[in-house]
């Protein structure tokens, strides 16, 4: 959802925010109870290695296409290019 949300911000800021206004803090609530001995790292840093994953890593994914699209700009635009002077020479020849 991040990628068409900068896309439509663009065009239509006010609506992008406006939407993310009403859903996102309801979006990163669940309803699991919280440990009542559960550290939190408010004041300083939760001991030991905490990394990447947690409860939510059934819904993440390893692969992102517009993480690989930033990381291929060069091939992206090189293909881009391409494509539109095929089309330029098709509609020279028209």
């Amino acid at each position: 959802m991040t990628l068409p949300s900068v896309w439509i911000a663009r065009v239509a800021p006010g609506l992008v925010d406006r939407y993310l206004a009403r859903t996102s803090y309801d979006a990163q609530q669940d309803d699991t109870p919280v440990e009542e001995d559960r550290r939190d790292n408010l004041w300083c840093p939760v001991p030991g290695d905490r990394g990447a994953r947690g409860r939510f890593s059934g819904e993440s994914h390893d692969r992102s296409p517009a993480f690989w699209l930033t990381r291929h700009r060069g091939v992206v635009a090189g293909i881009g290019l391409a494509v539109t002077l095929l089309v330029a020479r098709r509609r020279s020849r028209a």
